[in-house]
Protein backbone atom coordinates (compact mmCIF):
# COMPACT_ATOMS: atom_id res chain seq x y z
CA UNK A 1 0.00 0.00 0.00
CA UNK A 2 1.40 3.37 -0.96
CA UNK A 3 1.80 6.22 1.51
CA UNK A 4 -0.99 8.17 -0.20
CA UNK A 5 -3.38 5.21 -0.04
CA UNK A 6 -2.54 4.67 3.64
CA UNK A 7 -3.16 8.34 4.43
CA UNK A 8 -6.49 8.29 2.57
CA UNK A 9 -7.50 5.12 4.40
CA UNK A 10 -6.72 6.74 7.76
CA UNK A 11 -8.67 9.88 6.85
CA UNK A 12 -11.64 7.75 5.74
CA UNK A 13 -11.67 5.72 8.98
CA UNK A 14 -11.42 8.81 11.20
CA UNK A 15 -14.14 10.56 9.18
CA UNK A 16 -16.46 7.55 9.44
CA UNK A 17 -15.82 7.39 13.20
CA UNK A 18 -16.67 11.05 13.69
CA UNK A 19 -19.76 10.78 11.47
CA UNK A 20 -21.16 7.86 13.46
CA UNK A 21 -20.48 9.64 16.77
CA UNK A 22 -22.32 12.71 15.49
CA UNK A 23 -25.24 10.60 14.26
CA UNK A 24 -25.58 8.84 17.62
CA UNK A 25 -25.31 12.05 19.67
CA UNK A 26 -27.98 13.81 17.59
CA UNK A 27 -30.46 10.94 17.25
CA UNK A 28 -30.22 8.93 20.50
CA UNK A 29 -30.41 9.67 24.22
CA UNK A 30 -27.81 8.46 26.70
CA UNK A 31 -28.66 4.92 27.78
CA UNK A 32 -30.88 4.23 24.77
CA UNK A 33 -30.35 0.86 23.07
CA UNK A 34 -31.20 -0.36 19.60
CA UNK A 35 -31.39 -4.13 19.12
CA UNK A 36 -29.56 -4.98 15.93
CA UNK A 37 -29.78 -8.74 16.45
CA UNK A 38 -32.45 -9.30 19.15
CA UNK A 39 -31.10 -11.13 22.16
CA UNK A 40 -27.56 -11.11 20.80
CA UNK A 41 -26.30 -7.67 19.71
CA UNK A 42 -27.52 -4.23 20.76
CA UNK A 43 -26.16 -0.76 20.02
CA UNK A 44 -26.23 1.30 23.25
CA UNK A 45 -25.37 5.00 23.61
CA UNK A 46 -23.01 5.52 26.56
CA UNK A 47 -20.68 8.41 27.38
CA UNK A 48 -16.99 7.91 28.18
CA UNK A 49 -15.39 11.06 29.63
CA UNK A 50 -11.88 9.63 29.41
CA UNK A 51 -9.85 7.62 26.95
CA UNK A 52 -10.03 3.87 26.38
CA UNK A 53 -11.87 2.11 29.20
CA UNK A 54 -12.38 5.43 31.03
CA UNK A 55 -8.64 6.08 31.48
CA UNK A 56 -8.22 9.56 33.03
CA UNK A 57 -12.00 9.98 33.15
CA UNK A 58 -11.83 11.43 36.68
CA UNK A 59 -8.57 13.32 36.17
CA UNK A 60 -10.15 16.75 36.38
CA UNK A 61 -8.85 19.67 34.35
CA UNK A 62 -5.49 18.12 33.47
CA UNK A 63 -6.85 14.92 31.90
CA UNK A 64 -7.93 16.37 28.55
CA UNK A 65 -4.63 18.19 27.86
CA UNK A 66 -2.69 15.00 28.64
CA UNK A 67 -4.85 13.00 26.23
CA UNK A 68 -4.47 15.66 23.53
CA UNK A 69 -0.67 15.75 24.00
CA UNK A 70 -0.40 11.96 23.76
CA UNK A 71 -2.60 11.95 20.65
CA UNK A 72 -0.57 14.68 18.95
CA UNK A 73 2.67 12.86 19.78
CA UNK A 74 1.29 9.58 18.40
CA UNK A 75 0.12 11.24 15.16
CA UNK A 76 3.50 12.96 14.78
CA UNK A 77 5.38 9.69 15.33
CA UNK A 78 3.18 7.77 12.91
CA UNK A 79 3.47 10.52 10.31
CA UNK A 80 7.25 10.50 10.64
CA UNK A 81 7.32 6.72 10.24
CA UNK A 82 4.96 6.86 7.27
CA UNK A 83 6.91 9.49 5.36
CA UNK A 84 10.49 8.48 6.21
Amino acid sequence: MSNRAAALFIVAIVSLDQLTKWMVSTSMTVGQSIDLIPGFFAFTYVRNPGAAFGLLGNAGSWGAPVLVAVSVAAVAALSWLLYS
